[in-house]
């Protein structure tokens, strides 16, 4: 069994996760979820349903019974987010049972909200299962408080603020704007360019630096050391310096396996760095390689960057910055909801 005890509201959520144990080895069930390939299947299906929330109503059942009585039912067509997370876990032991899961809850202003997380080497990772979901990092910072987890970490800085980063966006509706600015860093680093426009990293970093404040002093302090390294890098691009160290890595480049290559760009130019390739496996072209690749991204848009020399493709600019009144539509203002933490 990989499902490990709950993070924070105890009572209630050793109960679900006992109930969710008691599914994973239910013949039903085992069938039912075995018709689906992969887990991130099953998170889709679970998204698609209908929710139904849970208003205390004793007729609604079935019921546990826990400080606040919850409702369960097993395989339901319009679950609620306790019903998801107890699916959710059984699956998990069922498609991945390699993975630790977990659960935590919290106080939003409509109510309890109770999710699934996943632990990757002690850092947790949200699991969205919810038509509207609240805000992600709301969740996730509800998940490292509850598993005393810093995002100051060595280990944890750059994930963590990359998925600070990612769920800003994904909650403000501009993904397109985090991609690009990750795009815009790697270029950056692999070709030792200046970044010729800051808009949408710019706008990644001010998002980011709202949602950081959700972890407290710890995560302004986690945030502030990111964007000094980002700062420091754009600096040292203006400079030359990092066309400089691209042209002596790459000289050398070849009796360097890829991740000495990766940990050498890492070394030099740091957080900002393993921000731009954290997930990326860096690899050495020959120079005809590279040229022409080069040629080849300059003739397929006028708006892409050049290939560097390590083979990482660029992206075209996103649309439009969102204006003041994005600010006010439904997603922003579930970012601003008021929460405790359980």
């Amino acid at each position: 069994m990989t499902i490990v005890d709950p993070l924070n509201d105890k009572e209630c959520l050793t109960l679900a996760h006992q109930e969710a144990r008691r599914l994973a080895a239910l013949p039903w069930f085992r069938t039912f979820v075995s018709q689906f390939g992969h887990l991130r299947e099953f998170i889709r299906y679970v998204r698609s349903l209908e929710q139904r929330d849970d208003v205390g109503d004793p007729a609604d059942g079935p019921r546990i019974s826990c400080q606040i009585s919850q409702r369960l039912r097993y395989a339901p067509s319009d679950p609620n987010c306790f019903e998801r997370t107890v699916l959710f876990l059984a699956a998990g032991e069922i498609l991945d049972s390699n993975t630790v899961r977990t659960s935590a809850s919290l106080i939003l202003d409509q109510g309890w909200h109770t999710f699934p997380v996943e632990l990757h080497d002690t850092r947790p990772q949200v699991v969205i299962l919810d038509p509207v979901s609240p805000p992600h990092n709301t969740m996730l910072a509800a998940a490292y408080r509850a598993h005393n987890v810093s995002p100051m970490a060595q280990r944890h800085l750059v994930p963590w603020f990359r998925d600070v980063a990612r769920n800003a966006c994904i909650d403000d509706g501009t993904e397109e704007y985090y991609d690009h600015s990750l795009q815009l860093l790697r270029n950056a680093l692999i070709t030792g360019e200046p970044i010729d426009n800051y808009e949408a990293l710019d706008h990644v970093l001010d998002r980011a630096a709202e949602d950081a404040e959700l972890w407290g002093g710890q995560g302004r302090a986690a945030f502030d050391h990111m964007a000094r390294s980002i700062r420091n890098f754009s600096i040292k691009l203006n400079k030359g310096m990092v066309s400089r160290f691209v042209k002596q890595v790459t000289e050398v480049a070849e009796a360097l396996a890829p991740q000495a290559l990766k940990a050498a760009l890492i070394a030099e130019f740091g957080p900002a760095a393993a921000v731009a390739l954290e997930g990326v496996d860096v690899a050495m072209q020959n120079a005809q390689d590279a040229q022409t690749n080069k040629q080849n991204a300059q003739q397929s848009s006028s708006d892409e960057r050049p290939v560097g020399t390590l083979g990482l493709e660029s992206h075209s600019s996103p649309g439009k910055k969102p204006t003041h009144s994005d600010r006010d539509s439904t997603n922003a203002r579930l970012r601003r909801m008021t929460f405790a933490f359980r």
